[in-house]
């Protein structure tokens, strides 16, 4: 109404009417005292007797229920009402129910109990404000009521609370004990103090006319210290300075009247200005701009391109970084996937099980998260330590919305208090790359195959090692694989020597838990170790005219003897002219032991400049098959 007011320029007519008192006093039905003024710069009631108690008319039921307001009775619902029209929380309080006929606003008891209107019960620490009588609190003040002194049917005298409070103050207890209400919502973001007195009366008379009794009169309106805002100081150059055009004094002057602010002209096209109590975000120079600017027509500021008079600064590592990992997934079919860097503390907890079992896989860990101090619920109480927490609850959400397959990554920090005793408040992160796979794609001219997505991530990740050029990637089974991942599918992710994270399926417990009915594979690595010393140069030379000469090893080898080792030992003694190995094939069964598997490895030989004799391929084979053997005590097949 006063925004419309302002922009027509005309005067907004408050709902105030004329109101007949009785000749009782409301100082002698209720005693008040006020003992934390600063946190309650004015409070005022007023008490009205002989109440009935109803069932409001339809009229006012109607209006409630448009705003999502459920009607309750005719006291409760013109309170709120009132709330809605004025922007001032109201509350009533049955007389009976007031202990000792006497009403303080103080602070809370350390440790005692309030119930409120919906039964919820909080125990309270002493720094909440609180309306009380003689002997319990009542209500959270500016927050909600309790249901010790709420209005009953029976109900027939009635005091009105009319207050204003610290937004600071409301707004911690309500973040604190968790009850988010109207009165809350409006007194944490601050509510006009002059508003006070009118939404008090304006409520008593609706409340006279919707459900009788007499309004008594000498009401309380403990107002010690008026709340007055701030000159301003601006001047007609600053406006122009600031919106690039030029600002006729006359039309700032209307629109800052319009708006209800008192001005003051110090000198020629300078003023000082007084707002409004009611516009508690107009407080600086650069408000009264905004306004203005806003009131006046933002199709009046003129577009002009800024001067380009310096070259464009080089990109810093990390944004370069990850945006070339983001690219490198993104063409491999990924989907980029953006977690909260909060979570639930139960949740990682649940996930990741033992962390000191990540250490190995080089990945930093604590077993305490960082706690908010303020959150805004458990969901989201901690700092992450691992991205796989988040990636996991987004498969699973994805899967039982019949998503059942896809390919997901998250580049993200995982954050670490850096030494809990020693060292207070010195927070660490780690950047880290998170990756997910599960299910199969399948169409037409594909069969579903039981092989565990994991392949697929290695894969995957084989080409990015490529990509970044690389050259010497392993995997290193652990003795204690972390908890989520697979025993049997899972590996430390070695970087030129150095672990930089791990690769595996999930622990089919985890699937199972969370009806995921599918393959899932997980990798999460330290970014800052994958890149170290990127950009790497390429080096390219051409291609050899001379023939490739392939043989072919099969190794009957323990089960669990690892294929990165064997590989390992044929790469020391193969020489420069071994250009490729690869796994070729994996036998089991026939003649070979429970416990035994032959592997295929293929080995690609190739001479730059000659063409490669038989004997000379068979004395570098022959060398290969007796390291293999004396290192792992296994033959060919």
């Amino acid at each position: 109404a006063r925004e419309i007011a302002c922009l027509l320029g005309r005067e907004c007519v408050l709902p105030i009417e004329s109101m007949i008192e009785s000749a009782d006093s409301t100082k002698k039905m209720i005693q008040l005292e006020v003992k934390s003024s600063d946190a309650c710069p004015r409070y005022a009631g007023r008490a009205i007797k002989g109440v009935k108690v109803a069932s409001s008319p339809d009229w006012l039921k109607k209006r409630l229920d448009s705003i999502g307001v459920k009607p309750i009775n005719n006291i409760v619902d013109v309170t709120n009402y009132v709330m809605h029209e004025l922007g001032q929380p109201l509350h009533a309080f049955d007389t009976k129910e007031i202990k000792g006929s006497k009403i303080t606003v103080d602070l809370a008891v350390p440790k005692e109990k309030f119930v409120s209107l919906d039964g919820s019960e909080k125990t309270l620490s002493g720094e909440e404000l609180t309306i009380r009588d003689s002997e319990r609190v009542i209500a959270l003040a500016g927050i909600v009521g309790g249901k010790n002194s709420g209005i009953q049917d029976s109900t027939q005298n009635i005091f009105i609370e009319a207050a204003y409070f610290a937004a600071a103050g409301i707004r911690k207890t309500s973040r604190s004990l968790g009850i988010e209400t109207d009165s809350s919502y409006r007194f944490s973001r601050g509510v006009n103090p002059e508003a006070v007195p009118l939404a008090m009366n304006r409520a008593a008379q609706m409340i006279q006319k919707l459900a009788g009794g007499e309004i008594v009169g000498d009401a309380y309106d403990i107002y010690p210290k008026a709340i007055y805002p701030s000159a301003i100081s601006i001047s007609l150059d600053l406006l122009t300075n600031r919106l690039g055009y030029k600002v006729e004094a006359s039309e700032f002057v209307s629109w800052m009247k319009r708006l209800g602010c008192q001005l003051t002209e110090k000198a020629t096209n300078k003023w000082e200005i007084v707002t409004p109590v009611f516009r508690t975000d107009m407080n600086i120079d650069m408000d009264l701009v905004e306004e203005f600017a806003r009131l006046h027509g933002y199709q009046n500021i003129p577009e002009k391109l800024p001067a380009l008079d310096a070259s464009p600064s080089q990109d810093v590592s990390a944004f370069q970084n990850d945006k070339r990992l983001r690219n490198i997934w993104v063409s491999l079919g990924y989907q980029q996937v953006i977690h909260h860097a909060f979570t639930s503390e139960k949740w990682q907890s649940q996930i990741l099980g033992d962390v000191a079992k990540l250490i190995p896989y080089g990945l930093k860990s604590i077993e305490k998260p960082i706690q908010l101090v303020n959150p805004l619920n458990e969901e989201i109480g901690v700092m992450r330590t691992s991205l796989a927490p988040g990636l996991i609850k987004n498969v699973a959400h994805n899967f039982n919305n019949s998503v059942f397959s896809g390919q997901i990554f998250e580049i993200g920090f995982a954050h670490f208090l850096a030494n809990a005793e020693a060292s207070k408040n010195k927070y660490e992160q780690e950047m880290r790359l998170g990756l997910a796979v599960w299910g199969i794609d399948v169409n037409l001219w594909q069969k579903l195959q039981d092989i565990p997505s994991v392949f697929q991530l290695k894969s995957d990740l084989g080409v990015l090692f490529k990509k970044l050029n690389i050259s010497k990637l392993s995997f290193e089974m652990t003795k204690t694989p972390a908890d989520f991942l697979h025993p049997k599918q899972s590996a430390v992710i070695n970087a030129e020597g150095k672990a930089i994270g791990y690769i595996g399926s999930l622990h089919p417990s985890i699937l199972e838990e969370h009806k995921i009915r599918a393959q899932v594979a997980i990798l999460e690595l330290n970014i800052d170790k994958l890149m170290l010393g990127q950009p790497r140069v390429f080096r390219y030379q051409g291609l050899s005219r001379m023939p490739s000469v392939d043989r072919d090893l099969s190794f009957v080898m323990p089960k669990d003897l690892q294929a990165s080792q064997i590989e390992a030992v044929i790469k020391q003694n193969a020489g420069p002219l071994l250009k490729e190995v690869k796994i070729v094939d994996l036998f089991k069964g026939g003649s070979l032991k429970e416990n035994e598997q032959s592997l295929s490895f293929r080995l690609v030989f190739q001479d730059p400049n000659l063409s490669l004799a038989d004997a000379q391929i068979n004395e570098l084979r022959d060398k290969i098959v007796n390291a293999v053997s004396q290192k792992f005590q296994i033959g060919l097949r």
